[in-house]
Order: C-alpha cells, then sequence, then structure tokens
C-alpha cells in the first residue's frame, strides 16, 4: 500500500461555513427533515466572542480576539477543541461546531457539537506567550466550560504524523508527506520514524535528507492507494479535484473536500471516507477519558484501543449498509444517520413555548 498524508496552512473560513450547512441540507433533503426542525439545526444554539489582552515576551501588550460556539445540546454536554490558527473566525468555528455535533451522534458519543479557537500565529509566539493566552482565553470562557456542560480540548497538532507513523507500523508504503513549511517524498517509501525525529529537530520534514521536495498540488495528483488530508478545510476543491487519482480519499481533517469536489472525485472512481466517520477516533478516546473521570476509573491502553475499534467499526457498518441499501454516497448516509439521530433527540426534548 502506498499513502501520501497532508497538512497546509490554507483556511476556509466563511467557505467552511457554506460547505458544512450544504451537507447539512442535502441530508436534511434525504430524510424530508420538517421545516421547523431544519431550521432549528442549521444555526448554533449558542456562540460568545471574546476579546483579551496579552502579555507579549517584550512587554507589549497584544489584544486577541477568540469564540466559542455550542452547535446543539440535545444528546449531551457539548464537545470540541480550541483551534489557534491565524485564519480562525466565527464562521469557521461555526462550521468545526456543527460537524462535531454530526460526528458525535454518528459514532453513538453521548455529547453535542462544540468549537472554540483564537485568531493568532502560534509559530510567532514563544511558549510563555502561548501558556499566558490560553490561561486568559480559559478565564473568559469560566462559567462557560465544565464537564457538565461543555467540554474543550485541543485541536490542528498530531494527526498527520500521527496516520503516517501508525500505518508505516502497518506496513504501508508512506511516499509523501507536506506540512506548512513545504513537503517530502520518496516513491520508495519514506523513512517515518527518521522523518519525525527531523521534524522534532527542524521543525519541518522539507528538505530532509533522502527526500525530494513535493507541494500539495503534486501530492493531491499522485497515483497511490491512499490520499490522506489531514490538514484544515477546503484543500479538495472543483478546481483540483480531478487530479486526485488515488483510490481512497481519507478525510482525517473536517471539511478537506468541499462539496463541489464530490461530484468529480465519484466520477473518477475515488471513494470517500468522510470525515465524521474517518476522524472520529478523538472524540470517541475524549469521551472515553471524561466517562472514567467522572466514574473515577481506569481502564488500560488495551482496553480503550478495544473499545474504540468496536465502537468505530459499529458506526462504519452502519454507513457503509445504509450507503448499500440505499444507493447513495457513504457522505450523505453519514450525514442521514448523525442528522436524524440529532433531530430525533431534539423532538423527544421538545421545543419550549
Amino acid at each position: 500500500m502506498q499513502l501520501a498524508t497532508t497538512r497546509s496552512s490554507q483556511s476556509a473560513g466563511a467557505g467552511a461555513l457554506a460547505a458544512a450547512l450544504q451537507q447539512f441540507d442535502a441530508a436534511a433533503d434525504y430524510l424530508a427533515l420538517e421545516p421547523g426542525l431544519r431550521a432549528v439545526l442549521r444555526v448554533p444554539q449558542r456562540e460568545w466572542t471574546v476579546r483579551f489582552p496579552v502579555k507579549r515576551d517584550d512587554g507589549s501588550v497584544e489584544v486577541f480576539k477568540g469564540y466559542r460556539v455550542q452547535h446543539n445540546l440535545a444528546r449531551g454536554p457539548a464537545k470540541g477543541g480550541l483551534r489557534f490558527h491565524p485564519a480562525t473566525d466565527l464562521d469557521d468555528v461555526r462550521a468545526l461546531a456543527m460537524w462535531m455535533t454530526w460526528k458525535c451522534a454518528l459514532v453513538d458519543v453521548p455529547f453535542g457539537g462544540a468549537k472554540g479557537g483564537v485568531t493568532c500565529d502560534p509559530s510567532a509566539m514563544s511558549m510563555k506567550e502561548l501558556e499566558a493566552l490560553t490561561r486568559r482565553f480559559a478565564t473568559e470562557l469560566e462559567g462557560i466550560i465544565s464537564p457538565e456542560s461543555d467540554i474543550p480540548a485541543p485541536d490542528v497538532g498530531n494527526v498527520g504524523e500521527a496516520t503516517a507513523r501508525l500505518l508505516h507500523e502497518a506496513g504501508a508504503r508512506v511516499v509523501a508527506i507536506t506540512d506548512v513549511h513545504g513537503g517530502a517524498a520518496n516513491l520508495d517509501g519514506l523513512d517515518v520514524p527518521f522523518l519525525r525525529r527531523y521534524l522534532g529537530e527542524h521543525g519541518t520534514i522539507a528538505g530532509a535528507p533522502g527526500t525530494r521536495p513535493i507541494a500539495n498540488d503534486e501530492l493531491f495528483g499522485l497515483d497511490v492507494d491512499v490520499l490522506v488530508l489531514a490538514a484544515l478545510e477546503g484543500q479538495i476543491t472543483a478546481a483540483n479535484a480531478g487530479t486526485v487519482r488515488a483510490r481512497i480519499l481519507a478525510e482525517a481533517a473536517n471539511g478537506p473536500v468541499a462539496p463541489d469536489a464530490d461530484p468529480i472525485l465519484r466520477e473518477h472512481g475515488v471513494l470517500v471516507l468522510p470525515d465524521i466517520l474517518c476522524n472520529a477516533g478523538g472524540v470517541i478516546v475524549s469521551y472515553f477519558e471524561w466517562a472514567q473521570n467522572r466514574a473515577a476509573l481506569v481502564w488500560t491502553r488495551d482496553e480503550i484501543n478495544e473499545r474504540l475499534r468496536r465502537q468505530i467499526l459499529i458506526a462504519a457498518d452502519a454507513v457503509w449498509a445504509h450507503a448499500a441499501a440505499d444507493e447513495i454516497e457513504p457522505r450523505l448516509a453519514a450525514q442521514a444517520i448523525a442528522v436524524e439521530r440529532v433531530a430525533e433527540a431534539t423532538r423527544l426534548r421538545g421545543l419550549y413555548p
């Protein structure tokens, strides 16, 4: 097996929200969702914008803008990461919160969807500054986040690296990887453990010995078995979808394939593993952590991995069965299952007069 993984600095903002809404509308149409419930699920339940000062190492003070959005809480407390990124904005966070709602519902985790973030460039900040920013942002969210109501988590950091490492250990031949600074390729196979060490020492895999440079546009067009998109939203669009030659495209990030690219990928025989299924392992394990803390339990790593495997395979089987039975794409099948579960929970809770 060959693998190409990618991480990128691009962001989508309003485009991400438009994509999330288009995917929801497709599922709502498919389910013939009643108009009132459709209107409820289409928008966030709550959202906050905060501005707060952080003292930089040089003594200056900078005011940062942060966000927290709770999309839906019908199935449980809100759950979602905190993204520190230069392109983070309210629309981006709204989209990610919505995707989190569907993700939790699809894999049957009793959480609702949320997301947060701060518009900043972590690479230009020292650890001291990042700690100050994180603590100050958390203070602004006091009264909002808690184990009972809204559970935050990290975001953007290690999906591509972990995917490459684990697939390499499983015997896959990883042929190309990109990060925010460039990329490295070797069609005979990359030395993934070496690249991991090189990344730790140099902050990028670009320029690593035994590799040649590669950019995202070339990586997307490699003739490989699996293309893993582990970056931010909107990586594959109608403009470049026709160049994808992978047999399987795994959405390890949220919303990496724009809706207008889906028909093109389908026409070219590319099987897309939808994001709300493909990258749901993180929220499943986060739920396990939350459940253990709440009940004062301790599970071994093997127990965690077995529970994770069982839960995500149940969800995967449901998606493939639904897609086959109704002759629809896996993305629509996954969205339909998730939206229907959230819709049913909302119906049961009722709309307060």
